[in-house]
C-alpha cells in the first residue's frame, strides 16, 4: 500500500526530567500530543499523570492504525479513550479527582484519506499547513491559548511585585488561577482537550484539506513553536528549512540558551524555565481534487 505521509523531521526534547509530549506515526497517520503538567501530586510513582496519559494514548493509536489503517478517526479516538480510561482507573484505584486534577493533553492528528488530508485537533498543539505557493495556515490554539495568556498576565503582575525575580515562587502564587482555568476543560465556556472522558470529542475539530495543494505540515507543541511565535528565532519558514537540513540539535540549543539566559521569565513570560519541545515535519505525497471542512463528531456520514 502506498504511503502518502513522509516524515522529514521529528524530535521531542524534554524540558524537565519527565517528558509529557509524545509523537507517533503509522502509515498515513501521524500525531503529536502535549500532556498538561499536573497541578497536584501524580498518581504514579515513576511518571506524571500527563506522561502516563500521552504514552498510553499514543501506544493505543499505534496499535489501532497498524491493525486497521482505514478505521474512522473518531472511532479510533473513542476506543482509545475507553481502553486507556479503564487502564487509568485500574492503575489509580478509581481515584476521584477534582476537575483541575484530571489528566489531559493537546492533540494534533494528521491522516491521508484518499485525496484528502484529514487534520483533527484539540487544544494547543498546532499544525502549520504549508501550501505549494509559499503560504501557510495554522490550526490549533484557540480558547486554551487565550486562557494561558490570561494566566501569564497574572504571572506578570506577581513578578512585577517581587523584590527579587523568582519564577518558581510567582508560579506557585498563581496556582489558583491555573486550577480555575484547568477546571474549565471540556466545557462550553472553557476549552476542549483530550481527556479520558469521551465528552472531549464533542470539541474535536476536523478539517479536510486538498492533499494536492499541500507541501508540508509541521505539528508542534507550544514548547517548540515559542521559537517563532514568542522568541522570534528567524521565523517559521527558516525553522522549517533548518529542520529539513537536519539542524534540529542546533535549533534546540538556541531555544534552551534563550530560556537559560532568562531564567525567571522576565523577557519572555512563561510558566517554567524549560518546556518540552516536540515536532513532526511531514511532506504530503498524495493528490486530491476537492477540499471540505467540517467540525465535531457529527461529521461522520
Amino acid at each position: 500500500m502506498t504511503t502518502h505521509l513522509k516524515i522529514l523531521s521529528e524530535g521531542s526534547y524534554a524540558g524537565n526530567p519527565r517528558n509529557e509530549d509524545r509523537l507517533g506515526y503509522v502509515g498515513d497517520a501521524a500525531w503529536l500530543m502535549d500532556g498538561a503538567t499536573g497541578l497536584g501530586p501524580s498518581k504514579f510513582s515513576d511518571k506524571t499523570d500527563a506522561e502516563w496519559l500521552v504514552g498510553a494514548m499514543s501506544g493505543f493509536l499505534t496499535e489501532t492504525f497498524t491493525n486497521d489503517p482505514e478505521v474512522d478517526t473518531l472511532d479510533a479516538l473513542s476506543h482509545a479513550i475507553e481502553a486507556v480510561g479503564e487502564g487509568y482507573r485500574r492503575a489509580t484505584h478509581n481515584a476521584d479527582l477534582e476537575a483541575f486534577a484530571r489528566p489531559s493533553a493537546g492533540l494534533s492528528l494528521v491522516r491521508v484519506n484518499g485525496e484528502d488530508v484529514e487534520l483533527s485537533h484539540l487544544a494547543d498543539v498546532k499544525a502549520y499547513v504549508f501550501d505549494k505557493v509559499g503560504g501557510y495556515k495554522v490550526y490549533g490554539g484557540g480558547p486554551l491559548e487565550a486562557l494561558d495568556n490570561s494566566a501569564l498576565e497574572a504571572l506578570r503582575k506577581v513578578q512585577a511585585q517581587q523584590a527579587e525575580p523568582d519564577l518558581k515562587a510567582a508560579r506557585e502564587e498563581i496556582n489558583p488561577v491555573l486550577r480555575q482555568n484547568r477546571a474549565m476543560m471540556n466545557t462550553p465556556d472553557g476549552y476542549w482537550v483530550l481527556t479520558l472522558d469521551p465528552v472531549c470529542l464533542e470539541g474535536l475539530k476536523t478539517e479536510y484539506l486538498k492533499a494536492a495543494d499541500i507541501s508540508y505540515i509541521l505539528l508542534a507543541t507550544d514548547g517548540f513553536y515559542d521559537l517563532w511565535e514568542n522568541y522570534v528565532i528567524g521565523g517559521l519558514h527558516d525553522i522549517k528549512r533548518r529542520l529539513i537540513a537536519g539542524e534540529d540539535d542546533s535549533i534546540i540549543a538556541e531555544l534552551r540558551r534563550i530560556e537559560t539566559d532568562d531564567p525567571h521569565g522576565i523577557k519572555h513570560t512563561r510558566f517554567k524555565l524549560h518546556d518540552d519541545a516536540s515536532w513532526l515535519l511531514l511532506a504530503i505525497e498524495g493528490f486530491g481534487e476537492k477540499a471540505r471542512s467540517r467540525t465535531g463528531p457529527e461529521r461522520r456520514e
